[in-house]
C-alpha cells in the first residue's frame, strides 16, 4: 500500500487551505470491455473482504460472490488511513518540501466510480475536487458563471497571438471544468473521458499538526 499521495502545483494550495477534499485517480487495470459493469463496495457480513476492497461484477449478477470479475484493493488504503502529502511538479515527485514536510491527510471515504453514467461525478464532487468560479467571468455563451480547476493559467501563452484570459480557460459548470482537467492529464495515457474509465474516488481531510494516530 502507498504511504503517500501526490498533488500538483495547481492542486496543492487547495489541499492546504481545505478547499480540495476529493481526488480521483484511474484504476490501474480497467474492467474488460463488453457487458455493462456495476461497482459495489463490499458490505460487512456479506463477504470476508476488508473495508476498502471493491468487487467489479457484471450487471444482473448476485452480490456476495456470483459473477465476480475481480476484487480491487485501493492502493492508497482504506477509510481512516493517513497519507503523507507530496508535491508533484515538472513530471516528478518533489519529496518533502519544507513547507509540506508534515502535511498529512486522512481518508474519510474510498469509492470506485466512473466519470460518466450511473456513477458519474456530480457538480458538488467537482467543487470538492477543486473547481472554483470567478466573479465577473462567464462560461459558454455567457449564460453561466465560469468555472476552472486552475486559474493560474491566466496569462499563459494561448494558441493564437494573445495570452490566455479568464474567459479562455473557464467552462460553464464545475463538472465540465473537472472533466476538462481530467482530459488534460489522462487523455494521452489512454484514460480520457471518452473511455469512461473507472477511477478511485478518495475523500480526505487534513490532519492537524501534532495530531497522533489515525
Amino acid at each position: 500500500m502507498k504511504q503517500s499521495i501526490s498533488f500538483n502545483a495547481a492542486e496543492m494550495p487547495k489541499v492546504l487551505d481545505g478547499s480540495k477534499t476529493q481526488t480521483r485517480r484511474p484504476v490501474d487495470e480497467q474492467p474488460k470491455s463488453g457487458a455493462p459493469v456495476i461497482v459495489s463496495p463490499w458490505e460487512p457480513g456479506i463477504t470476508a473482504y476488508e473495508p476498502g476492497e471493491f468487487g467489479l461484477y457484471r450487471e444482473g449478477s448476485v452480490v456476495g460472490g456470483w459473477g465476480i470479475e475481480r476484487v480491487l484493493r485501493c492502493p492508497w488504503g482504506k477509510i481512516r488511513d493517513v497519507l503523507v502529502v507530496n508535491l508533484y511538479a515538472e513530471g516528478r515527485r518533489m519529496d518533502m518540501f519544507d513547507e509540506h514536510a508534515r502535511v498529512r491527510v486522512r481518508l474519510t471515504d474510498v469509492r470506485v466510480e466512473q466519470l460518466r453514467g450511473l456513477f458519474e461525478i456530480s457538480e458538488s464532487d467537482s467543487i470538492a475536487e477543486g473547481a472554483t468560479s470567478k466573479d465577473g467571468v462567464t462560461g459558454y455563451q455567457h449564460n453561466h458563471p465560469g468555472w476552472s480547476m486552475d486559474w493560474s493559467r491566466i496569462g499563459d501563452p494561448g494558441t493564437n497571438t494573445h495570452a490566455l484570459t479568464a474567459s479562455d480557460i473557464c467552462l460553464e459548470s464545475a463538472r465540465s471544468a473537472f472533466l476538462n482537467y481530467w482530459e488534460s492529464i489522462y487523455a494521452t495515457k489512454g484514460k480520457g473521458i471518452d473511455t469512461n474509465p473507472f477511477c478511485w474516488a478518495l475523500t480526505f481531510e487534513l490532519v492537524e499538526p501534532g495530531e497522533v494516530g489515525p
